[in-house]
């Protein structure tokens, strides 16, 4: 017996065109909102961490100058916020010639001074990011003190002391030292070994050389030759007041803009080009010599100097205004600081509008020596 099955009561067909489309189009919208969601939340990831690399960047920044600044104008029992300070007749007297090196790191006749807006041959040449300013602070960090075993006769280039103090040791040839009965005194490089017998020289031929401490330095005068060296009002030595010789680490340290190790063969500037812009910028600290990076993605410093004159008024200045170096008490540093990594790029060109996350951050900093 044969048996016919039929076709089934229904038909079966695919998915037609329309609805292939209507999927499509919202699998596209479902697409374009997880995109646009990564979009998001990948640029408030890069955002949030160029902010934090800011903030890190210039924490880290301004807590090292503060260390610095905390030993400025330091020169033993004194400080330099003497009545005369900046006047001819200044309490100080500063022996040390200019140094052979660059910038005069060990000239104490100024404390501070800095540069304004910078060009190619503002110290250190060739190195400084053009249009940004520059600082430098001087101190000598009295880490011990040695009483005199003389007080001091006649003329002389050489003083004893007493050598049973346990610190006497640690004085070496070429150190630089302040002398001073905490009246007044005089800053010079010691010239010879110190002896057994006490005593130390502070000769003016000598000059410090390369390779060791205080390289091309040298005393200008003997300490006798100082009119003030020392002496009280009438031009006597000043006997009956105790006088120390204060030594330990002399400091000078120069905060300057320029190009980051890690930017290659490209260059800081203030503005944004090909090879050249913000992202390539760091704060550098040259001390004893050395220039050492400290951060990157600082791409511009304005320096300002704050002095109280004579009749009580506050004066605010950049290094071009005629600041009253020897009354400067504060220092106000201003630095714009950024993303660095953060920049968008249109081909091979740098877009004026980078994409850099910018942001100035300004401190004021007491010279806490000077007051």
């Amino acid at each position: 017996m044969n048996i016919f099955i039929g076709a089934s009561k229904y038909k079966q067909s695919g998915i037609g065109l329309i609805e292939l489309m209507i999927s499509m189009l919202i699998g596209l919208f479902i697409m374009a909102g997880v995109v646009q969601m990564f979009s998001t939340t990948s640029q408030n990831a890069v955002v949030s961490a160029g902010a934090s690399r800011i903030q890190e960047n210039s924490r880290y920044v301004y807590t090292r100058i503060a260390e610095d600044i905390a030993q400025t104008g330091n020169l033993g029992c004194v400080s330099v916020s003497n009545a005369d300070r900046g006047n001819a007749g200044t309490f100080m007297d500063n022996l040390l010639g200019l140094s052979s090196g660059s910038g005069q790191p060990y000239d104490f006749s100024s404390i501070v001074n800095g540069d304004q807006s910078a060009t190619g041959t503002t110290d250190p040449a060739g190195l400084v990011a053009v249009g940004t300013d520059t600082f430098r602070i001087r101190y000598v960090n009295h880490l011990f003190r040695i009483d005199l075993a003389d007080r001091l006769t006649g003329d002389s280039s050489s003083v004893f002391l007493d050598t049973t103090d346990p610190d006497y040791g640690r004085l070496t040839q070429f150190q630089i030292v302040a002398l001073t009965n905490c009246n007044n005194g005089a800053i010079f490089m010691i010239t010879n070994t110190p002896t057994a017998s006490g005593e130390i020289q502070f000769d003016t031929a000598p000059v410090a050389p390369n390779g060791g401490i205080n390289p091309g330095q040298f005393n200008a005068r003997n300490i006798i030759q100082g009119a003030r060296d020392l002496r009280v009002s009438d031009g006597s030595f000043e006997l009956k007041s105790p006088t120390y010789l204060y030594g330990g680490t002399t400091g000078s340290s120069l905060y300057f803009i320029g190009t980051s190790a890690a930017a290659g063969s490209n260059t800081c500037a203030l503005t944004s080009g090909l090879t050249s812009g913000p992202q390539y910028c760091a704060l550098f600290r040259r001390h004893k010599g050395l220039n050492e990076e400290l951060v990157e993605g600082v791409s511009n410093m304005e320096v300002y100097y704050g002095w109280t004159d004579t009749t009580g008024l506050l004066f605010y200045s950049r290094a071009s205004g005629g600041v009253d170096w020897g009354r400067v008490d504060r220092l106000r540093v201003k630095m714009t600081f950024n993303s660095i990594e953060n920049v968008r790029t249109t081909g091979n060109t740098i877009s004026t509008t980078d994409g850099l996350i910018e942001r100035e951050v300004e401190r004021t900093f007491n010279l806490s020596n000077q007051l």
